[in-house]
């Protein structure tokens, strides 16, 4: 999710409590730094490693989370 989408997801939210629920899924990884996952779909096989390697560790920090 990019920040326009970020910001579409925001306005629909019928609460500030609903709102809080929203967030960048990088968030996990590097709180309050709105970073996002690039889109790597016109780009080359190391774009797509990046996202991967993005989400992957993301992945982990929330099943580490999880776990406990």
């Amino acid at each position: 999710m990019d920040l326009s989408n970020y910001q579409n997801i925001l306005s629909l939210a019928r609460t500030e409590k609903d709102q809080a629920k929203v967030k960048l899924i990088l968030d996990e990884v590097f709180p309050n730094q709105q970073k996002i996952v690039p889109d790597p779909y016109w780009g080359s096989l190391p774009d797509f490693e990046i996202s991967y390697d993005l989400l992957n560790l993301t992945c982990e920090a929330i099943a580490k989370r999880l776990k406990r």
